[in-house]
This record gives C-alpha cells, structure tokens and sequence, in this order.
C-alpha cells in the first residue's frame, strides 16, 4: 500500500478503542463476537459497491477514448484541407502577379496612344473596351484585398486548430492517467478483498477458540468452588470427633489437585488474554482495511469527476471542430468562385492584351510623330 494508504489507515483506526483483555475475560462475549461480523459483511458490501463504481468508471474512460478518436481524425483532414489550400493559394497568387503586370502594361500601352494625337477614328472603340477591362481589374484588386483577408481569416483558423490539437492532446494524456489510476484503484481493491477473505478464517478461529477457552474456565472455576465448599465443610466437622470417626473419609480433591487447577486457571487466563490480543489485532486489520476503502472510494469519487469534466471538455473541443470545418468548407467555396472569376477575366483579357501588345508595336515613335507634325 502507498504512504498515503498508509496515513489514511492510521487515521481512520485512530476512532476505534478496542476494549481491554480484563473487560474481554469478565465481561459477556455475545458483542465482541458479533461486531467483526458486522464489520466484514459492511466491508464485503462496500467492497462490491466500490466494484461496481470502478467498472463503471473503466466504461466511461473507454467510452471517451473512442470519442477522441473522432476529433483526432477530424483535424488530421482540416490539415491536409489546409495544406491544398495553402498550394491552390499560392497558384493564385501568381497568377494574380500575372494579371497585374499585364494591366501595368496594358495602362501603359493606353498612356502611349494617349500621347500620340494621330489616331485613326476606328481605334476608339478599343480604347473604350480596354478601359472598360481596366475598370474591371480594379474591381479585380478589391476581389484580392477580399482573398488576402479570407486568407488572413485561413492563418487564424489554423492557429485556432494548433489550439484544439493541443487540447485535445491534453484531454488524452490526461485520460490516460485516470486509466492508469483505475487500474491502481482496481488492484488495491483485489488486494483489500484478498486481505478479507484472510482475515475471515483467523478471526472465525480465533473466537471459537475463546469460546471453548472461557468455558473451560467457567468449569475449572464451578469445580474449584465446590472444593472449597467441601473443605470448609470438612473444617466444621473437626469440632466432633465421635461423628468424624463415624462418619466415612471424604472423597473431595486433594490440596495438590487444587494447585494443579489453580495453575489450569491461570494458564486459561493466559490463553484467554493471548486471544484476546489476537481479537484485537484482527479489529484493528479490519480498522486498517475500511480506512483504506474509504480512501479509494473518495480517489474513485475524484477520478469520476475528473472523467465527466473530461467528457465536456472533448464535447467542446468537437463542436469547436465542426465550426473550424464549416469555416473552412465556406473559405473554399469562396476562393472556388473567386478563381473561376479570375480566370474568366484572364480569358475575356486575353484577346484586348494582345491587341495591345500589337498596337504598342505597329505605332510609331511619339517623338518622330511630333517632328512630321
């Protein structure tokens, strides 16, 4: 047993006073004979209550075991959630780069045929269109403003993931432990039967033994009694001699059979006091083992609670992923629409870039413009 046991036993033997041996050999027998039965059919019940609350409180370890299997799994498929959206960002901002250069060129181009103010009439209505398309890769800007913060909103629901990881972790580790401390509850509980069913035999011996002692002494007594009241008899018949010498010799014990059962006496009364002792010794066994129980039943009692504050908390850790997950099923659906809007732009800006790349090519120099002018 640990110290703790250990303590827990002292105190609790500390409120039993066990009765003294010359109570025990002039006193009745009836309730020192019956006390330890009540004693260990008490302790036999309580044993199999505390069984029961052990088994109970194995279940429910296992029980929240296999409800943290699902958060684990849950979290392990946000993370690789993450890490493809992690690459299909980083495609779309290169291909947000791409764009953006290609209207730095496409506004530079424009700047050109601004300055130049020959223009054939029919390039107008390019011009027109392909600020029309600038218009739109400004709205294409804030719809990247709009990704950049859904990406931010990504970074924070990833810290908040690392957070639920790491609580979870915790919860398991600690689960773990209350195992570990069931199984030692589950041991100290055989070992506290075993003591049991040991001390049972020795004190069912024990008291038939001062049973058929003390009722041998009763005897030794009756009989030492009658000798006594023989001999004063026989004393008050010295004072006649014609009846003594007519009356026949008496038959009664002998000065010698009084001492042999004198010493017969004492030694009863020794073994009287010896099993005594023994009765004591088992009382205080019984002592030691009930304050043992109560120190288990009140560390199951602690562990029950830790088991249910276990169970919430792995509640609130699950419905804190069920939120992560549809946060992250809602950012991707929309960085799902925001890249198919991106590449119908880049499909509808394909043709007017490259008008503009061929105009920018075809046109003369401005300066050589002007000196013609």
């Amino acid at each position: 047993m640990s110290d703790h046991d250990h303590d827990g036993s002292q105190h609790g033997s500390g409120h039993h006073d066990p009765p003294s041996p010359r109570s025990e050999i002039g006193g009745p027998t009836g309730d020192t004979a019956e006390d330890p039965r009540r004693s260990i059919a008490t302790l036999r019940r309580r044993v199999l209550h505390f069984s029961n609350e052990l088994r109970q409180a194995t279940r429910r370890a296992d029980e929240a075991t296999d409800l943290n299997r699902e958060p684990i799994c849950s979290l392990k498929s946000l993370e690789m959630m993450c890490a493809n959206q992690g690459r299909e960002i980083g495609h779309y901002r290169t291909e947000v780069s791409r764009l953006r250069e290609e209207r730095d060129n496409l506004e530079a181009s424009l700047e050109s045929d601004r300055v130049v103010s020959v223009e054939p009439p029919s390039a107008a209505p390019d011009i027109s269109a392909l600020e029309a398309q600038i218009v739109e890769l400004h709205g294409l800007d804030r719809r990247i403003d709009e990704i950049r913060h859904l990406e931010t909103h990504i970074d924070d629901l990833a810290r908040d993931r690392g957070n639920l990881e790491s609580t979870i972790h915790h919860l398991a580790s600690e689960m773990a432990q209350a195992g570990g401390e069931i199984l030692d509850l589950q041991q100290a509980n055989r070992d506290l039967d075993q003591e049991r069913e040991d001390a049972e035999p020795t004190l069912s011996a024990t008291e038939e033994t001062l049973r058929r002692t003390r009722s041998e002494l009763d005897r030794v007594e009756a009989e030492l009694l009658l000798s006594r009241s023989d001999r004063t008899d026989r004393g008050s018949s010295d004072a006649d001699p014609q009846s003594r010498q007519a009356d026949p010799q008496p038959t009664g014990p002998t000065q010698a059979d009084l001492d042999q059962i004198t010493q017969e006496r004492d030694s009863l009364q020794d073994q009287i006091r010896a099993r005594n002792t023994e009765i004591l010794a088992a009382q205080r066994t019984l002592g030691l083992l009930q304050s043992d129980l109560a120190a288990h039943r009140a560390r199951s009692a602690s562990d029950k609670a830790r088991l249910q504050t276990l169970e919430g908390d792995l509640t609130r850790a699950r419905h804190d992923v069920e939120v992560a997950q549809k946060a992250y099923a809602d950012r991707e659906r929309t960085i799902t629409e925001n890249q198919a809007q991106i590449r119908t732009l880049s499909r509808d800006l394909a043709p007017h870039i490259n008008l503009g790349y061929d105009r920018s090519a075809s046109s003369p120099d401005p300066a050589a413009s002007r000196s013609r002018i």
